[in-house]
């Protein structure tokens, strides 16, 4: 397949009062709908910056390279560090791809996901990367499309949950594939069983378009929803797979080694992964790479010193304790004090690590 791909991010800067003042404007206009809504779709930490589009984007640098364009789809924002004018990334606005400007604001990324085909200069094919994802290893088209050009779904080993139970306890992304199943059964498709990895989407423009066409009404509802809501769908990451999956218009694929990850705020391979990309020598370094904070790093550097130095104190302090113990019967060497025995650990305990480091570089 030798075409042109572009990716395409959805991105939001919770930091942006301007952009809060629209959230808490919209959550109020819900009023007592507001009540229907699952606790997750207004959580703060659905809608949390912690500048790790920079990171997806350098390794798409790195992994991607045959990337032709990146575009970001924002709501009036910018990335700070992003600079004025790059050819190779275009800030989107949401105003620019929504057909019903009364859909605006939203904080829904089901609804945006609705209309990421009409980008205007998005190639055909594309790839769609959420912001907390990073590529870890070199891919080329093949990994997202077959030689035909079709796509390739990577299938998540968790099925579909469709005893919902309670429903106040049921998660908007559960619903979301439930209803774009029900959808995919209106035209006689069997109901969905897996549900789709959370990788790099795979997509077409023409596709979603054709989407929209089949299904115009459900598609509108998720548009005009502000916040997930339990009538949504996913297109992106559901509907079209699977549509395109009952047709053989696309290749179902259980991934076995990972070529992304997907960053965790406490997820210790979200770090490696970070430190690989700005290539730091300490732990200090790549702390500040993952909070891009040099008051952080500096803090961490400060704690591991503390952390040392405390470790090797005790280390002395409990030889030169012992040591004191066995010596005390000797008659020979006398009363020998425990400020006596703390010197000797410490000359003890350097020549071990000396030693040792010298062996350690030598073999």
């Amino acid at each position: 397949m030798n075409e042109p791909i572009d990716a395409v991010y959805t991105w939001v800067d919770d930091a942006d009062t301007a952009w809060a003042e629209r959230a808490r404007g919209a959550r109020e206009a819900l009023g007592r709908d507001a009540g229907e809504l699952h606790t997750s779709s207004m959580s703060g930490s659905r809608f949390r910056n912690r500048d790790e589009l920079r990171y997806s984007l350098r390794s798409l640098e790195r992994y991607a390279p045959f990337l032709r364009k990146v575009f970001l789809v924002t709501d009036r924002q910018r990335p700070p560090w992003l600079a004025d004018v790059r050819s190779d990334i275009e800030v989107v606005d949401h105003r620019d791809i929504f057909p019903s400007l009364d859909d605006l604001p939203t904080f829904n990324s089901r609804a945006i996901e609705c209309h990421l085909h009409r980008i205007e200069g998005l190639s055909e094919r594309f790839i769609y990367f959420n912001d907390d994802v990073l590529l870890c290893r070199a891919t080329t088209p093949a990994d997202y499309f077959d030689a035909a050009g079709r796509p390739l779904v990577y299938l998540d080993r968790r099925d579909v949950v469709w005893d919902a139970g309670d429903a106040a306890f049921d998660r908007p992304v559960n619903s979301a594939v439930r209803n774009s199943s029900r959808l995919l059964e209106s035209l006689g498709h069997a109901r969905i069983q897996k549900r789709i990895d959370h990788v790099p989407y795979a997509l077409r423009r023409s596709v979603m378009g054709e989407i929209w066409d089949r299904f115009p009404e459900a598609l509108e509802a998720s548009s005009s929803h502000p916040f997930r809501n339990p009538r949504d769908v996913k297109l992106t990451c559901a509907l079209f797979q699977y549509y395109l999956l009952a047709q053989d218009r696309a290749v179902a694929i259980e991934r076995k080694s990972a070529s992304c990850i997907k960053l965790k705020a406490r997820s210790f391979a979200s770090l490696r992964l970070l430190a690989e990309l700005r290539d730091p020598v300490s732990l200090p370094e790549a702390v500040e790479a993952r909070y891009n904070s040099r008051s952080t790093g500096f803090l961490t550097a400060v704690a591991i010193l503390l952390g040392v130095m405390g470790y090797l104190a005790t280390q002395i302090l409990a030889m030169a304790t012992v040591l004191q113990s066995i010596l005390a019967d000797v008659s020979w060497i006398g009363d020998l004090r425990l400020e006596m025995c703390v010197a000797i650990s410490t000359a003890v305990l350097v020549f071990y690590c000396v030693t040792g480091g010298i062996i350690a570089s030598v073999y």
